[in-house]
């Protein structure tokens, strides 16, 4: 079961990078979104499918229809695959990604925003270009995970200020979403004590179905005049309040 998993990981990854990049050469846009992009949500739809990963989706309305960013809770690598595939975004992630073979080809062919966060100019200058691509288009929304690294099941860890200041100095609002996996265990990445490998090793010698929650709160809007500090421990209370209702906490 175990290499079964491992090897259905593997053709999902390389054959979703295969058709991703495939639609490079086409700049067509459906609905505003780019092809390749609706490609890798149907894709992570497939990948998602194939390793019995299920979903409930609440809210998604407002996502549809949301201009701006996004602020998801972090829990495991299938986070971006689980967004792709509730619908096509875009996403900042850590540089590290790209080093992966073809699933840095797949990050780059749906427009991922790359950010070495150990590097404070990286990080200015992701927060720059992220800027300039919410004022140029933004639709799709841009997914940032406000805690900047892997959480905790029952409580989140305290939000980085960066990204509810791009929400700002952008003028554009955020939506707050709360992600829940059930078992957690096997899809969660450790990502201080293991590699990203260790982890999918872990996914794959599991062999049951995950059943995933992903909750889409109401639009949070910024202006110049807004308390970004306040807004963000607020947006925080609110998230754990509904992670709090998952773990019992």
């Amino acid at each position: 079961m175990k290499f079964y998993r491992l090897f259905l990981i593997a053709f999902c990854t390389v054959f979703s990078c295969c058709m991703v990049l495939l639609t490079l050469p086409f700049p067509i846009r459906i609905k505003g979104i780019k092809l390749g992009s609706w490609m890798g949500h149907y894709m992570a739809k497939l990948t998602l499918f194939i390793l019995r990963v299920k979903y409930e989706v609440t809210g998604l309305e407002n996502l549809k229809n949301h201009r701006g960013l996004l602020f998801p809770n972090h829990l495991s690598h299938a986070d971006a695959v689980l967004m792709m595939g509730v619908f096509p975004i875009r996403f900042m992630s850590n540089d590290e990604v790209k080093k992966i073979p073809f699933l840095g080809w797949l990050a780059w062919g749906v427009d991922t925003i790359m950010v070495d966060r150990s590097k404070l100019k990286s990080r200015a200058e992701a927060q720059r270009i992220t800027l300039e691509a919410l004022k140029n288009n933004p639709y799709p929304a841009i997914a940032v995970f406000p805690e900047g690294k892997i959480g905790n099941e029952d409580k989140m860890i305290p939000f980085k200020l960066g990204a509810f200041k791009m929400s700002q100095d952008a003028g554009v609002a955020y939506l707050p979403i709360v992600i829940h996996y059930k078992p957690l265990h096997y899809i969660r990445w450790y990502s201080d004590t293991e590699t990203m490998m260790q982890s999918i090793m872990r996914f794959a010698s599991y062999g049951g179905k995950t059943m995933t929650t992903v909750q889409i709160l109401a639009p949070v809007h910024t202006t110049a005049e807004t308390d970004i500090r306040l807004q963000m421990k607020q947006t925080w209370e609110e998230m754990q309040e509904v992670v709090g209702s998952y773990s019992g906490v």
